[in-house]
């Protein structure tokens, strides 16, 4: 990740039980007044609305343990489940499904690649013991359907864009690809 990922206030809300050696945190950080930089994704600006919420494990001996973790940057939800390991060592073994997406929905600062319109849904299994992310395995699928894109020296839009891509062992097959 950037050295700049996130800059600017936060706040939070966290809910503590069970022991105080080895409590369970239940909640969210805020990211409304904060600079949030994601590869690939955008930069949301402060005052943007944004927020994490998460549910995780303080582990003796190992760190925290998230067992739940959900971007929100309305009205996506990016949601992760299974589990993050933050300590001595790092690990993330979790899966993320984000069910069908409205790209003309998205904020304007969510790069979309040139794509104006379409559905969109992601489905990822994550593994690594390295906190790079550029080492973590995925495999899954990522699908646009109904796109609509402007590229330039076409005369017109391409329409009706479907594209399915899977991801196996951090390559990417195009399994379908049509449009008129």
């Amino acid at each position: 990740f950037p050295d700049d990922l996130l800059s600017g206030l936060l706040s939070t809300r966290l809910i503590l039980s069970g022991p105080t050696a080895t409590p369970h945190l239940r909640g969210d950080i805020i990211l409304n007044d904060a600079k949030l930089t994601l590869p690939t994704v955008g930069e949301k600006a402060p005052g943007e609305p944004a927020s994490i919420e998460l549910e995780a494990d303080v582990v003796r001996g190992i760190g925290l343990t998230i067992m739940r973790m959900e971007l929100v940057i309305p009205p996506l939800r990016v949601p992760l489940k299974g589990k993050i390991v933050l300590g001595n060592r790092f690990s993330i073994d979790a899966e993320v499904a984000t069910g069908t997406v409205s790209l003309s929905s998205l904020p304007e600062w969510i790069n979309k690649g040139g794509i104006e319109a379409g559905n969109f849904e992601v489905s990822m299994d994550i593994k690594g013991s390295d906190a790079d992310w550029k080492n973590w395995r995925t495999s899954g699928w990522i699908a646009l359907t109904n796109g609509l894109m402007s590229t330039k020296g076409l005369d017109g839009q391409i329409e009706d864009l479907y594209v399915r891509l899977k991801f196996s062992r951090n390559h990417a097959d195009i399994k379908q690809l049509s449009f008129r």
